[in-house]
């Protein structure tokens, strides 16, 4: 008697699939008896996935882990058609991921390309390299950057209703390499960055639109190009450029909006992402990821590709499945106008 079964799901046989079964059994004789059983699950909807987009050394590609384990997924997104493609803005709309601005060699992007539809889209109004954003009052807020020759005190605003692009509120001054996590509905944190000229800054803000910008203290260490993410009541920031330990963590007390001095990495990286995993920190940088516990960075695991200036999106199966049947053929929007927009 033998056994075999076949899994076509993305997430493997466990995570929703059809399993076929096939028992062959020899009776004696000549006579062979063959049964082919077929088993489907359901399909898991809403399972969470954490998506770990195209960044400076991943050639375009992109990477996919289950989530809370972090362990790898069979869901595979295409390959960004800018395969040198890194310090963009991301985000999840109601139809799909865009991934907007950024930069590829060496030219600051307005492009954003819908990697769900596998088409490039509305770009954003102006050139961004290392913006950041956050989604606030129901739209999609992006802030600052380099467009390729100075930092932006710019913000824009993207409807995903409408899926067009207008003016937000300028910020206190021209940053990029910045951080921003949303507080709730109506506030946004923002920290660091880096002015031009060689300076980089630690200032610290509270956003709303009924208050505009209300100054913070200052973070302990002046950095840019960090990570920042929320958890509970405190704002934690990870790494960065600009200073001279990049092994270094702090975070923002909401409560008593000071800072304090967080544990450090184990290792010095850059350009990684930190998020929030089932009331636990974790940080993605260059191939490791860490997992904070009991107050101690631990080395849980390794991603495929070598990767930093990325994003860091929570997905679900369905996001998967989408991308597993977009167009592999796509026009580059660098030195063309055009946008592709879609009902």
């Amino acid at each position: 008697q033998q056994a075999v079964q076949a899994d076509t799901s993305p997430l493997g046989c466990q995570g929703g699939c059809v399993c076929v079964e096939e028992v062959v059994e020899n009776c004696g004789g000549d006579t062979t008896i063959t049964t082919t059983t077929i088993t489907t699950t359901a399909r898991p909807t809403g399972t969470k996935l954490l998506f770990l987009g195209p960044g400076d050394e991943s050639h375009g590609r992109s990477e996919v882990l289950t989530l809370p384990d972090l362990n790898q997924s069979n869901c595979t997104p295409p390959v960004h058609p800018l395969q040198s493609f890194s310090g963009y803005v991301g985000t999840k709309t109601e139809w799909g991921t865009l991934l907007c601005g950024g930069v590829s060699t060496g030219n600051a992007l307005s492009a954003c390309y819908a990697l769900t539809h596998g088409a490039w889209t509305n770009a954003m109004l102006s050139a961004r390299g290392h913006a950041a954003s956050v989604w606030l009052d129901g739209v999609w807020w992006v802030t600052g950057g380099y467009n390729g020759s100075s930092g932006l005190a710019t913000s824009e605003v993207y409807n995903q209703n409408t899926q067009q692009w207008r003016w937000g509120v300028n910020l206190p001054s021209a940053v990029y390499g910045h951080c921003m996590v949303k507080i709730n509905a109506t506030h946004a944190f923002m920290t660091g960055g880096h002015h031009g000229q060689g300076k980089t800054v630690a200032d610290s803000y509270i956003y709303s639109t009924a208050s505009g910008f209300l100054t913070m203290p200052d973070m302990e260490n002046a950095r840019y190009l960090h990570a920042c993410a929320i958890l509970g009541n405190d704002v934690w920031v990870a790494s960065g450029s600009g200073f001279w330990d990049r092994q270094s963590v702090e975070y923002f007390s909401l409560a008593s909006l000071s800072w304090g001095t967080g544990p450090p990495l184990p290792d010095t990286v850059f350009g990684g992402q930190l998020i929030a995993v089932d009331g636990k920190l974790v940080f993605a940088a260059e191939r490791s990821i860490y997992r904070m516990e009991n107050g101690v960075w631990a080395n849980i695991g390794q991603t495929k590709d070598r990767n930093n200036l990325f994003v860091a999106l929570e997905w679900n199966y369905e996001d998967c499945m989408a991308t597993e049947e977009i167009p592999q053929t796509v026009t580059s929007p660098i030195g063309s106008t055009e946008a592709i927009q879609w009902a």
